[in-house]
């Protein structure tokens, strides 16, 4: 690993740290602080000028790390061991657009992979992402993964969290709708047991539709009961010129519904804040507060 010059390790993250053990099976899973702030890290091969984008905040962000098909958990060790001293960190086990390619069988080796190899240093673990996208593959088959990984982290005492995409007023196959693929897919269960319930919405892919969240969430509230609530991924490709007044509003939402945590996750992190003299750095690092 290249040698890094960085300053001195977020306090806040370090007494997190030393409790390590209090979660998760003796793990070091820490409880990241509500409200959450976080961002989306696709690409952990630039590591200083990653980390060194994940400083400067008045408060300390999350780390959402996509963990890439067809890669070992061993690759990501060394990032995740570093990126968790400047953050808390949460683990994709598998993006929405690369689950259809993975069996379930070769889905449950990954997951315990991942598992015996960053349960130290992973804080929440996403068993699911966008998983009612019409673009995952068979139905049966996507709930056969995320219920697996789901009952093996719980089982391992992680904390889980499921990311959903709302479709409501998009156009789309009505089976693929939100709600409507809750209740025929995930049983009662499954929805007690998860942490976190997160919302993945793009509005470029729904003509621009800014819904009203507030009956979203209540609805989210009514699934899983228990379950934080929040945003998983949000975002803006382009135009460039377009994205600073996104960010800010997203990364302001708040949403008058109890265990609404924020979330936010903004996708193009690496893309638009790395390194730091990007200028949506400095937008990104006013809307957290």
């Amino acid at each position: 690993m290249v040698a890094m010059t960085m300053r001195k390790p977020i306090p806040g993250i370090m007494a997190a740290a030393a409790l390590a053990g209090a979660a998760g099976c003796g793990t070091g899973a820490r409880e990241v602080p509500a409200p959450i702030w976080g961002v989306t890290v696709d690409n952990v091969e630039n590591l200083p000028e990653v980390i060194r984008s994940l400083q400067g905040f008045s408060r300390t962000l999350t780390a959402r790390i996509v963990f890439d098909s067809g890669t070992s958990a061993d690759y990501y060790l060394p990032a995740l061991k570093e990126i968790r001293k400047y953050a808390f960190i949460m683990g994709e086990l598998h993006d929405s657009w690369d689950i259809k390619n993975t069996s379930v069988a070769d889905h449950k080796k990954r997951t315990r992979e991942y598992w015996k190899v960053l349960k130290d240093y992973v804080d929440i673990w996403e068993i699911g992402n966008e998983v009612n996208g019409d673009w995952l593959g068979p139905i049966p088959d996507t709930v056969a993964k995320i219920k697996d990984a789901a009952r093996y982290m719980k089982s391992r005492g992680a904390v889980t969290a499921l990311t959903v995409h709302y479709t409501e007023g998009c156009g789309g196959d009505p089976e693929y709708d939100l709600f409507p693929w809750i209740k025929k897919n995930l049983d009662a269960k499954f929805r007690r047991d998860i942490d976190y319930v997160l919302v993945s919405y793009y509005e470029v892919n729904c003509d621009g539709l800014r819904p009203d969240w507030k009956p979203v969430f209540t609805r989210l509230s009514g699934e899983f009961p228990g379950a934080k609530l929040g945003f998983g991924e949000v975002g803006l490709d382009k135009p460039a010129s377009g994205k600073p007044a996104y960010l800010r509003r997203y990364y302001a939402t708040k949403v008058d519904v109890p265990n609404y945590v924020g979330g936010f996750f903004w996708w193009f992190f690496y893309q638009d804040c790395v390194p730091k003299e990007k200028p949506l750095w400095k937008v990104l690092q006013k809307a957290v507060h």
